[in-house]
């Protein structure tokens, strides 16, 4: 199977153990404190420092602990670098020490803030070298493709923002914050997501660089991603822990969603939350890898039926008649290539929507806390035709209709083969602005198997829908990015890995279908993404077909075809009442390199039907799921909390 390049989907930071040394703070001002978080990585002797700015802790909601330190100590063993955890907040003044868990909490978060901050500036300072060509070589084509990390890292700044300010509200007390709680816990994994997607070409620099200069700032680097991960990490811990076991620290432990054998008490698991956690060390050669949290229930058990029939709530009514009915919709503008309507290009047509945006609703914001349901909707009427475009969307709340699959489509060919590219940056249309709605529209990328890694689709944006659209491509075909996504009665084509991600992604009622590949080279549908078992994501896909082209069925014993791999060592998959076609393998699952997540992973199937359904033959880290009560966490309201983004249809 082809391996992916070196540049592109790596495993974070993950596995690489590193000690930790305090640096000195001091008192700058009644509200704001300074310290200095000294890191020594393990695997070099340079140490750096990173500034973190610490907001005072107020008064209300005492903590039930006797002293500053027993108090940090209990918050941090919650989390899976409790080292990391206790330097960040040592530098508390213990005169002022009376606080609750929930600003404990908010320090956590204002630290991983800080050292993102860091992280950006030093990957604009490699930027300008390149620019400047002070380097050279693997490094500047490396530095070329830390483009995306501006974009990437002020998301992660935007959405810490967001949570920073709905825990630290005033009018917020603890019990009031349950109802943010889930989109807290989004925010901060799509941060780490986003910042994971920048940082994984931190770790291929050449540090044997002749400038002196580029070499230490190569180390800075590197040294700051390892930083930046734990504290991003340790952040979520506290958030989950917080939302899990609320004030009293004394109860809190790692609270991880869905782990290994369906618990957080297994060995893979436990090992997660120690500083040694497993090694996602790559092999030398090739492609860089094609490789629980315990949370409320329901008290009504979800039937199957009532699974599979459920429409994410942040669509509006208004939203859901224009999804559902052919005609009754009216757009702002209509775009044709005929000169028929009133742009000739998608792109114009969306550069004019941000302009009406601007001047309606304010900016545009992936983490804007305003309601999809509430929001101006700007509709775009895309007529029949082929657009030869790369379309970037991040204007929220736009609404794109086309005119049916097959009929409006939108096409490209860039792929990761070009020095210059990264997957990131290949897809045809990318969305990064919240509440993106899309119908009857094919997004196709025509590179072809050859190209290996081509973007067709890349989703970054929270609450976005797409019903009725194909996504047409090879490898790496649909890039559910990031924060959450609901796809319908779409049809996805593909080879290697062709939904890819790590959004909390269902799709339901699609089609998913292999295509011939490059001789002896595998199919997988799925290659999923969580690089922390904190983060709510994953992909749910229930009542879908999992099939291949007519194309592919008569040479399907070429290709052996499986549901998945885990392309990041916390990779979750679900397979529900799904119908499997023969050409899948038996064994349904491909492992990534060796033995690498094995143990961490939770790939599962309920009730599949068809003849690749094949239980007794699959492989024995997959997981059967029997228990129909198991399947609540993985309703559409409850995976995606949709019931704040979308609204229950039935009507279909």
């Amino acid at each position: 199977m082809w391996k992916r390049g070196q540049h592109e989907h790596g495993d974070g930071v993950l596995g690489r153990s590193m000690s930790w040394k305090q640096g000195s703070g001091s008192c700058s001002c009644v509200f704001v404190l300074c310290i200095a978080v000294v890191v020594l990585v393990v695997a070099a002797a340079a140490a750096i420092s990173v500034p973190i700015i610490l907001v005072r802790m107020k008064h209300e909601n005492q903590l039930q602990v006797g002293t500053m330190e027993a108090a940090i100590s209990l918050a941090c063993n919650a989390t899976r670098f409790p080292v990391a955890c206790n330097v960040s907040l040592s530098a508390v003044d213990p005169r002022t020490f009376k606080s609750s868990a929930k600003d404990l909490t908010t320090i956590a978060v204002t630290a991983a803030t800080q050292a993102m901050s860091q992280t950006l500036n030093s990957s604009l300072s490699l930027m300008n070298m390149s620019a400047n060509s002070e380097i050279s070589g693997n490094n500047a084509t490396l530095a070329s493709k830390l483009v995306d990390c501006f974009p990437l890292l002020n998301l992660s700044l935007g959405l810490l923002d967001e949570s920073f300010y709905q825990l630290d509200s005033s009018s917020m007390d603890l019990s009031s914050l349950h109802l943010v709680f889930q989109d807290i816990k989004t925010w901060i994994s799509g941060a780490l997501t986003f910042y994971t997607t920048c940082t994984d070409a931190f770790n291929l620099l050449d540090n044997s660089t002749d400038d002196a200069h580029a070499a230490a700032l190569n180390v800075q680097i590197q040294q700051q991603s390892e930083v930046t991960f734990q504290l991003l990490s340790n952040a979520l811990s506290f958030v989950n822990a917080l939302a899990l076991f609320g004030n009293d620290l004394r109860s809190w432990k790692p609270s991880f969603f869905q782990t290994h054998v369906q618990s957080v008490t297994t060995t893979a698991a436990a090992a997660a939350v120690t500083p040694e956690v497993p090694s996602t060390t790559p092999p030398a050669a090739g492609r860089k890898l094609l490789a629980s949290e315990n949370r409320e229930q329901p008290t009504a058990v979800l039937t199957h039926s009532e699974l599979t029939i459920s429409f994410p709530t942040w669509l509006s009514r208004g939203d859901r008649r224009l999804l559902l009915a052919a005609d009754s919709w009216s757009a702002n503008v209509t775009v044709a290539q005929d000169g028929s309507g009133d742009y000739n290009t998608i792109q114009q047509a969306v550069d004019a929507a941000a302009a009406a945006a601007s001047s309606s609703f304010g900016n545009s914001s992936s983490s804007s806390s305003k309601p999809a349901a509430a929001a101006p909707r700007y509709v775009i009427h895309i007529k029949e035709g082929i657009y030869h475009e790369i379309v970037r969307v991040s204007t929220p709340f736009l609404i794109m209709l086309g005119d049916g699959i097959n009929k409006t489509i939108i096409t490209g060919n860039r792929s990761a083969t070009d020095p210059s590219m990264t997957t990131y940056q290949s897809a045809t249309f990318g969305v990064t602005g919240k509440g993106f709605i899309a119908k009857g529209i094919t997004f196709q990328n025509t590179a072809g198997a050859i190209a290996h890694q081509a973007v067709a689709l890349r989703v970054s944006g929270d609450q976005s829908a797409f019903w009725q659209c194909s996504f047409d491509g090879f490898q790496d075909t649909l890039y559910t990015h990031a924060l959450r996504q609901f796809y319908f009665g779409c049809t996805i084509y593909g080879t290697v890995d062709f939904v890819f991600g790590n959004a909390a992604a269902v799709l339901q009622n699609c089609t998913l279908l292999a295509r011939p590949n490059l001789q002896g080279q595998e199919n997988v549908y799925t290659a999923q993404g969580r690089t922390d078992p904190g983060q709510n994501t994953g992909f749910v896909l229930a009542d879908c077909i999992i099939g291949g082209t007519p194309d592919l069925l008569p040479q399907s014993q070429l290709f052996q075809t499986f549901l998945g791999r885990p392309w990041k060592l916390y990779s979750l998959t679900v397979y529900i009442n799904s119908t499997i076609s023969g050409i899948v393998n038996p064994s349904g699952w491909l492992p990534w390199s060796g033995n690498f997540a094995l143990d961490t992973l939770y790939f599962a199937e309920y009730e599949s039907q068809g003849p690749g359904a094949n239980p007794q033959a699959r492989v024995n880290w997959s997981t059967q799921i029997t228990d129909p009560s198991e399947l609540a966490k993985f309703s559409v309201n409850n995976f995606l909390n949709a019931q704040e983004w979308l609204l229950p249809d039935t009507s279909r």
